[in-house]
């Protein structure tokens, strides 16, 4: 014989009966019991609500698909083409430096710190990797 689900119990429940036995079983005062019943309900509501977007997202047709695909790629081009203000001044003040040092056998750490030293440019050695990874090949 199959058990009853007991979540599916407890969301059957009267109010006032949840709120007793959220503070029976986790020994709560009454306001830390309607809390705690706040965000079980709002994790189902949740939960079910995530449900029903597969739900519904398996019932979507080809074309309408493609079109959602399409507007991904677009918002993925929008936030990895953004460039920064240093990134743009490494690119216009100290490309040919930053080049010239990676062939010599520099490290990106190398670079960040002659950078700061020698023309007072701090900038962090990862956006001179993300630089290098785009203008240095």
């Amino acid at each position: 014989m199959k058990q009853p689900n007991i979540w599916y119990a407890f969301y059957k429940m009267p109010v006032e009966s949840k709120l007793f036995t959220i503070e029976r079983a986790l020994n709560l005062n009454k306001v830390d019991a309607q809390e705690m019943l706040k965000k079980i309900e709002n994790e189902l509501y949740r939960q079910e609500n995530l449900l029903s977007m597969t739900h519904k997202k398996a019932n979507i047709d080809d074309t309408l698909a493609q079109e959602i695909e399409k507007i991904k790629q677009i918002r993925i081009k929008k936030t990895t083409n953004r460039t920064g203000k240093k990134a743009k001044i490494l690119k216009v003040r100290f490309g040919v430096l930053i080049k010239k040092m990676r062939e010599e056998g520099y490290s990106y750490a190398e670079i960040a710190e002659y950078l700061a030293k020698y023309h007072k440019f701090k900038v962090d050695q990862s956006t001179i990797y993300r630089f290098c990874l785009k203008e240095c090949e």
